[in-house]
């Protein structure tokens, strides 16, 4: 065992996975990975409370990129301190769910932790779930986290 792949969305449902990815990396002394995707920067720019809709150019593309990757190092921080950590950002080609298996299969994870948002009804029928789809179409261990307590 080498890597634990955690995802993350900043929410407070996603961080959920958080103890369970520690728990895991201390348990094989593995390295934890700690991602963020984003799927289309000027939703993201909205995510970060701007009152005006934004044009993905590349300067605004690399302001969310750079603002992600300080919030992952503060949770990095707060919650991974005692492991080697990395950070990794990264922009989707296609959906969350495809990227997170890329990255995945790109470091070569031996477990991808994420939490559920507990989306049910029409939500989870409209939105989907991310969670859902990576342990369905993973070639790696998928541990999901549920966001209800």
């Amino acid at each position: 065992m080498k890597t634990v792949l955690v995802t993350t969305d900043l929410s407070k449902e996603s961080k959920k996975a958080f103890v369970t990815a520690a728990e895991l990396a201390r348990a094989f002394n593995a390295k934890i990975v700690i991602l963020s995707v984003v799927e289309d920067p000027s939703q993201a720019a909205m995510f970060y409370a701007m009152d005006f809709p934004v044009l993905p150019e590349p300067g605004i593309r690399a302001q969310v990129i750079n603002k992600l990757t300080a919030d992952l190092k503060s949770l990095q921080n707060e919650h991974f301190a005692a492991f080697p950590t990395e950070c990794v950002v990264r922009e989707a080609n296609g959906s969350i769910y495809q990227e997170i298996l890329r990255c995945a299969d790109s470091i070569n994870a031996d477990f991808i932790v994420l939490a559920t948002h507990g989306r049910t009804g029409i939500k989870h029928l409209l939105i989907g779930s991310t969670a859902e789809r990576v342990a369905r179409e993973s070639r790696h261990p998928v541990v999901i986290v549920p966001a209800k307590e």
